[in-house]
C-alpha cells in the first residue's frame, strides 16, 4: 500500500515513514494540506494520513472532497488531542482511523495493519439485482423482492 503524509514538517514525515516502512511504500509528503487534491491526483496513494492541525474542519472538508473523487482512497486523521467532538467530525468525514500525534508511530502502524487486513478480507461472489417499481403503494416491489 502507498502512503502519503500531509500537514507535517518534512522531518516528522520522514520519521513516520521510517516507522512504517515495512507496512507501506512512500507516496510522498505534503506540508500544505490545501494542495491535497492535486497531490493525490499526482501520487495516487492508497492511504493518506493527514495532520488536522489548528483548522480541523477545513482539513476534513478537503478530505471529504478528495474522497468524493477517489472513493477507494483511505484517510487516517492525525490529531493533537482527540476530543469527543473531533472524533465525531472525523467519523462523519469518512476517515478510516484517528491517530494521536504524541503516539503517532505506534498508532499509525496499528491503523495501517487494520487497513491491510480490511483489504484482504474475503468478498462474497454473486449477482446483484436492482428492482424498482414505477408505481407507489401497489406492492409490486415487495412481490419482486420476495
Amino acid at each position: 500500500m502507498r502512503l502519503m503524509l500531509g500537514g507535517l514538517a518534512e522531518k516528522d514525515a520522514r520519521d513516520l515513514f521510517s516507522a512504517v516502512k515495512d507496512l507501506a511504500k512512500d507516496a510522498g509528503f505534503l506540508q500544505d494540506w490545501t494542495l491535497l487534491e492535486q497531490a493525490c491526483e499526482r501520487a495516487k496513494p492508497d492511504v493518506v494520513a493527514i495532520h488536522l492541525g489548528a483548522r480541523p474542519a477545513q482539513v476534513l472538508a478537503m478530505m471529504t472532497r478528495v474522497r468524493a473523487m477517489r472513493p477507494a482512497m483511505a484517510f487516517v486523521a492525525i490529531a493533537d488531542y482527540p476530543s469527543p467532538s473531533l472524533i465525531q467530525k472525523v467519523t462523519e468525514a469518512g476517515c478510516a482511523d484517528l491517530v494521536v500525534l504524541r503516539e503517532c508511530p505506534e498508532d499509525l502502524r496499528r491503523a495501517l495493519r487494520t487497513l491491510a487486513q480490511r483489504d484482504r478480507a474475503p468478498t462474497v461472489d454473486g449477482t446483484a439485482v436492482a428492482v424498482m417499481g414505477a408505481k407507489g403503494g401497489t406492492g409490486t416491489s415487495t412481490v419482486a423482492i420476495n
